[in-house]
């Protein structure tokens, strides 16, 4: 009688269904971090709206202003656009405003989505826009 060495295929076949499986549950799904996404790219667009209004005020020489998280632009703001899963709280009122001299009326901007935030601030003395 011939001695057995190796594996057979159904063996073979079933170890490979197994790894499949252990990495279809490891491997990270990008659907579940489309929040963070979302924050994410509210965060630049929100930040590169601020920045291209303080530069037109320094360039014009006049008062710039966007709203944040409104429907409608008060004043004739520029309206900075938010995807659908992201909110925003804007202390102390609606809309920055940026000034000739690139100084800002100063603001905190809060986006969130569930339970993750990111805040943007607009520092009053100097227009500077920073992330936190």
């Amino acid at each position: 009688m011939r001695g057995t060495e190796g594996f057979t295929l159904l063996e073979l076949l079933a170890v490979l269904a197994l790894l499949a499986l252990a990495a279809a549950i490891a491997w990270p799904s990008p659907r579940l971090d489309t929040s963070g996404t979302a924050l994410r790219r509210a965060t630049s667009a929100l930040v590169e709206t601020l920045a291209g209004a303080r530069a037109a005020a320094e360039r014009d020489g006049r008062v710039h202003c966007v709203a944040v998280g409104v429907d409608a632009s008060p004043g004739g703001c520029a309206v900075a656009d938010l995807p659908a899963p992201v909110a925003a709280s804007l202390a102390p009122d609606g809309a920055i405003r940026f000034h000739g001299d690139g100084s800002s009326s100063g603001a905190i901007v809060r986006l969130t989505v569930g339970a993750q935030a990111r805040t943007v601030e607009v520092v009053g003395a100097t227009g500077r826009i920073r992330e936190r």
